[in-house]
């Protein structure tokens, strides 16, 4: 997999997007410097989520090699298997957790801005 930075010209990111969208890829957004960008091909800070089932997920370096832990009920933290280091997060009813102010999402704010993803989720919601 390719990881492509705010340089790369606009359209190779656009033919990359063509051949992800025919694969099962939902919402794929990059949380960098407050932006928003949908489908990117990017691992830094990738996020998805799943509207019907509440799931996020954000993983800012390749999962392919990763394996998840549940910690805590609801939210499995992904880690490189050779390395140990952080790889990702999912998060299993994330905007219920999220509404309901739940202590647990305070394990994970320092990967990730969860009120500009539960923002971006809610939108999602919005267009269903």
């Amino acid at each position: 997999m390719k990881e492509y930075d705010q340089d790369t010209p606009a359209k190779i990111l656009y033919e990359e997007r063509k051949k992800w969208k025919n694969k099962d890829v939902r919402e794929n957004i990059t949380l960098s410097a407050g932006m928003i960008e949908t489908n990117t091909i990017v691992y830094k800070n990738k996020l998805r989520y799943n509207k019907k089932f509440d799931i996020l997920s954000v993983h800012y370096k390749d999962p392919s090699t990763s394996y998840g832990n549940e910690e805590l009920d609801n939210i499995v933290l992904f880690q490189d298997f050779a390395t140990n280091e952080m790889t990702g997060v999912t998060i299993f009813s994330f905007l219920e957790m999220y509404h309901n102010h739940d202590k647990r999402l305070n394990s994970v704010k320092k990967y990730f801005d969860i009120k500009q993803a539960a923002e971006y989720c809610e939108q999602l919601k919005r267009k269903a």
